[in-house]
């Protein structure tokens, strides 16, 4: 017998100050207007619904999911007090707006317009992670908060509405990271140094950048320590993201008096894509 429960999975997280533009439903960056000043960052939510697969008959944990929703929702809150920023935080059709008489008409209304979102936030490394949500609407009932200043903020949650027009896995929207930098990393120094004798057999080899590297390019297939017959170095690779320098430890001790090749690949990368291009290789041997 095999029972079933629904369990919520959210997944949340806040960047920090962001540009934000709304536009109708479709339309292309150029056109979406800026909401202006926003206070502190923007959060993120997207939550996953499960059913957890149980045996009922064992005592067993879970044995299976099956995935069967997720809710993507957006949080701003804008400080310019425009009749387009309460516009869009109740959640008016445009013909709420009455531009040649700085007028917005409020009142109920079945009407839904969805809005499309395009929000730039930082990026590692100095970049900028480039938001782009298809369809959206206001969900909250936005709190119009007077402050001492005598200007209106205002809180606005976004539901992301799956857009059927697009392939299944994109229909919420995409993010892409740009950056200025196109200038390689490069391997600054290497401890033991090129060449090196007399080498400890407990030493940890430490390769320093000359900038932040990807994260997910730490890998033995990128870092590695083989001895003049080509066996690899059993260890373990950890990276420092203040001074940019990945450590290998060797899993025991290296042999005595035996020459040995550090190997960094071309492929890794900075945080702005760029590759290091040529491989870097050095080596050193250790005490007799």
């Amino acid at each position: 017998m095999t029972v079933t429960k629904a369990v919520r999975n959210p997944g949340n997280f806040t960047v920090g100050p962001s540009d934000i533009y709304e536009g109708p439903y479709g339309c292309n960056k150029e056109d979406a207007r800026d909401v202006g000043i926003t206070q502190g960052g923007v959060s993120y939510s997207n939550e996953l619904e499960f059913k957890e697969f149980d045996d009922a008959d064992q005592y067993l944990g879970v044995i299976g999911l099956a995935k069967i929703g997720d809710r993507m929702e957006i949080t701003f809150t804008m400080k310019e007090n425009t009749l387009e920023n309460m516009k869009l935080a109740w959640g008016l059709p445009d013909e709420a707006l009455d531009v040649e008489n700085n007028t917005l008409y409020f009142g109920a209304s079945s009407k839904i317009e969805y809005k499309k979102l395009f929000i730039d936030g930082p990026a590692p490394g100095g970049g900028t992670a480039n938001y782009e949500f298809w369809k959206t609407f206001p969900i909250s009932a936005s709190e119009v908060e007077q402050t001492k200043d005598d200007n209106a903020v205002y809180e606005v949650t976004m539901l992301v509405i799956e857009d059927t027009t697009k392939p299944e896995k994109y229909r919420y929207g995409k993010r892409v990271d740009v950056y200025d930098d196109t200038i390689p990393p490069a391997v600054d120094s290497i401890l033991p140094v090129d060449s090196d004798t007399d080498v400890a057999v407990d030493i940890e080899v430490e390769w320093t950048f000359s900038e932040a590297i990807q994260q997910r390019d730490i890998t033995t297939g990128n870092f590695n320590i083989v001895n003049t017959s080509g066996t690899e170095i059993e260890g373990e690779l950890a990276y420092n993201p203040n001074d940019f320098t990945v450590t290998f430890t060797p899993e025991s001790s290296l042999e005595n008096d035996t020459l040995y090749l550090a190997f960094v690949s071309g492929e890794v990368r900075d945080m702005a894509g760029n590759a290091m291009g040529d491989n870097y290789r050095t080596s050193f041997t250790t005490v007799a």
